[in-house]
């Protein structure tokens, strides 16, 4: 009868080592599964984050907006060039033609093939 208390007792003891055990594994793995989940919710802001910064990086580069403090939205109509040549000539009128087709060339980029020859031909001529 001693032999089986101490039979029990052993096993008793033996699987409240394996409970011990099994909890501090559980325990850790739900410390784990939390960090995951902090660590997921900040990478899912960072990704929300950098796909705003790059669909607004795309929306700046294909348009070429060029904002006049002063001057409301919309009153060039269809003629954005020659809205702003005449509003320039206007407020800086000891400036060239030339000097203007070259720097509103400047802030939209660089001439197509074949329209350099027609810009160097205006400023000559």
């Amino acid at each position: 009868m001693q032999t089986q208390i101490r039979w029990v007792d052993k096993t008793c003891s033996e699987f409240t080592a394996r409970m011990k055990e099994a909890e501090t594994r559980i325990s850790c793995l739900e410390d784990d599964v939390g960090f995951q989940r902090m660590t997921w919710k900040t990478m899912e802001k960072q990704l929300e984050d950098t796909q705003w910064k790059l669909t607004d990086l795309e929306d700046r580069l294909r348009r070429n907006n060029l904002r006049v403090l002063g001057i409301p939205e919309g009153v060039e109509g269809s003629d954005p060039h020659g809205f702003i040549v005449v509003l320039f000539r206007e407020a800086f009128p000891d400036l060239h033609q030339w000097e203007w087709d070259r720097e509103i060339q400047r802030v939209t980029g660089s001439p197509l093939i074949g329209q350099w020859d027609r810009l160097q031909k205006e400023a000559a001529g």
